[in-house]
């Protein structure tokens, strides 16, 4: 393909990618910078390009892996070990941090059969097997009560306060009904 309707096609992409990215993540940084990645890899990828005739087609293709790559990269944060939120990792550090806060605090209120499997599971990181022997337990006793026990600090999370959420799951606020260990 000649280099200049190359270029020209990825100017008329450089206009679409954005309403692309903007239906499945509601960020407008986020967004753009995804939508530079894209034309950038696509620019850097040009040689690869087999059929002449699809670059858009081809260039979509780039845009979905590099979407991929971003939710990849994006950090899920875990309430003991439950994926309790999604959030992403760009301005998030202060409500990741109440969020991880607030998960041992309320686990230090679970009876301390789950709390003990729990912190030796998620905060040590202790596999399962290791739990049960460090506890005294069968395999299966020490899975069922670092699971329960991870529901348990959800159940009260949710029970303490309300979360805001965008259209994909993603917190966006919360609002604090009761305080845990006030």
């Amino acid at each position: 393909m000649d280099d200049d309707v190359f270029h020209r096609t990825l100017v008329e992409m450089a206009a679409c990618l954005p309403a692309y990215f903007r239906r499945r993540i509601s960020h407008l940084q986020t967004v753009e910078d995804l939508t530079q990645e894209t034309l950038l890899k696509a620019f850097r990828a040009r040689a690869c390009l087999r059929e002449q005739t699809r670059v858009e087609a081809w260039v979509y293709g780039i845009a979905r892996r590099t979407l991929v790559d971003h939710y990849r990269r994006q950090a899920a944060v875990t309430v003991n070990g439950v994926e309790f939120l999604h959030l992403p990792v760009n301005g998030c550090d202060n409500l990741r941090a109440v969020l991880v806060s607030s998960a041992r605090c309320y686990l230090e209120t679970l009876p301390r059969t789950y709390r003990d499997a729990v912190h030796l599971a998620e905060y040590e990181g202790l596999a399962h097997g290791e739990v049960a022997a460090r506890l005294g337990l069968s395999l299966a006793a020490a899975k069922s009560r670092v699971r329960r026990g991870k529901i348990m600090v959800r159940n009260l999370m949710e029970a303490r306060c309300r979360f805001e959420y965008d259209g994909l799951g993603n917190i966006i606020g919360y609002e604090v009904r009761s305080l845990c260990c006030s």
